[in-house]
């Protein structure tokens, strides 16, 4: 029965096979695991200060997450570590808050979702001539007329950044939620237009907006405090959504998509320009599609039928 020594003196007896992380868990230890224990983070790291010797290798996952956050060989993940024998361990990630306080660790659930990105053009100029009630005024009327279209669609709001909007669609089939949020977002773009008609008339400003969308991994849960909290998405592909609808200036689209977004709704729309990029921030050059419409019945048996010509890739 190994025995895991915290310091200070705490030790504590672990069954032959568990991990650090459960054995801290069993004796009531505050061992941080956002992920639920399952080697997608960082934080039930230790450092094993004695003992290495009765550490076992690294499986391929703990050795990734530990490559890709830059810890040294002494670091371990403890919802990977099985020692064979004692060790002498640092816990790397402490709280000094009351527990009661802290909502429950693994409370996210990881997934590939589509992120929209949408914002209104030339907004800040529009702030700075016009009195701060009227802003919101225009703003709330704005974002209710969007939310209702994003909710109409299955989708979820995550932040108002300013005047901009980020929400994001999740569905156990990945075409269904990438179709989802192009659809929402070709209809947020005609409500703008409406919309852009009570704008002009009453502040003298036209509406225009720009949209984003991206594919990618997230994880998503409650962030905030156990007082205020809210569902967030968090990952790189919302960056990567801002991005994108930073390039709809750039390139006087509207809506521009990821190559993984195309590839998902390309029988469902209609595609009109496609631009090979730098996205600011971001490695390597991307490829963005610019979205015009919705396709006709004509049009998707179209691409169906050439679809069904086209040999799959080796």
């Amino acid at each position: 029965m190994p025995r895991i020594d915290y310091g200070g003196g705490l030790t504590i007896d672990a069954s032959a096979g568990m991990t650090v992380l459960e054995a801290s868990l069993q004796h009531g230890l505050d061992h941080r695991a956002a992920c639920g224990g399952v080697a997608r983070c960082t934080t039930c790291r230790i450092d094993v200060v004695e003992g290495a010797e009765n550490c076992p290798p690294m499986s391929d996952a703990e050795r990734e997450v530990l490559q890709v956050a830059g810890f040294g060989p002494n670091i371990r993940l403890g919802c990977s570590l099985r020692p064979k024998g004692d060790v002498k361990i640092r816990l790397l990630v402490r709280e000094h808050i009351s527990k009661e306080d802290l909502r429950p660790e693994g409370m996210g659930r990881e997934r590939e979702v589509a992120v929209l990105f949408a914002d209104i053009r030339n907004f800040t100029a529009f702030s700075e001539r016009h009195m701060a009630f009227d802003v919101l005024h225009l703003l709330n009327r704005y974002f209710d007329r969007m939310g209702t279209i994003i909710d109409f669609n299955h989708g979820d709001v995550i932040a108002f950044l300013g005047d901009g909007i980020v929400c994001f669609f999740e569905d156990t089939d990945a075409k269904r939620a990438a179709v989802s949020a192009t659809r929402c977002a070709l209809q947020m773009l005609k409500a703008a237009k409406a919309f852009s008609r009570y704008a002009t008339e009453h502040f003298g400003f036209e509406v225009a907006i720009g949209i984003g969308i991206a594919w990618g991994h997230a994880v998503i849960g409650e962030v905030g405090y156990y007082r205020n909290t809210r569902l967030n998405c968090i990952g790189d592909v919302v960056n990567t959504a801002s991005r994108v609808q930073d390039a709809t200036k750039e390139y006087g689209a509207p809506l521009l998509v990821t190559e993984p977004i195309r590839v998902f709704v390309e029988h469902e729309f209609e595609f009109g320009r496609g631009f090979t990029c730098e996205l600011r921030g971001k490695e390597g050059e991307h490829l963005l599609h610019e979205v015009l419409g919705e396709a006709t019945r004509k049009r998707r048996a179209v691409i169906s039928a050439r679809s069904a010509r086209t040999p799959p890739p080796r």
